[in-house]
């Protein structure tokens, strides 16, 4: 998530010279899809680490005593 606010914060600061010329337009574009994946992948990962926290946890409550 601060990926994405930061990204956003780049792209709102450079909005005002995105007239200048069309190159900006396309680097902007870029810029906002590799934010979005990168986004994705982070929060991806964030889910799967909290998936397998929750896996041992349950593992470990449901062990036989010895």
């Amino acid at each position: 998530m601060v990926a994405l606010a930061s990204v956003t914060l780049v792209l709102l600061g450079g909005a005002a010279a995105v007239w200048l010329t069309s190159n900006l337009r396309a680097v902007k574009i870029v810029i906002m899809g590799v934010g979005a994946m990168a986004s994705g992948l982070v929060a991806y990962f964030e889910w799967r680490t909290n998936l397998r926290h929750r896996m041992l946890a349950e593992t470990q409550h449901h062990r036989p005593a010895a």
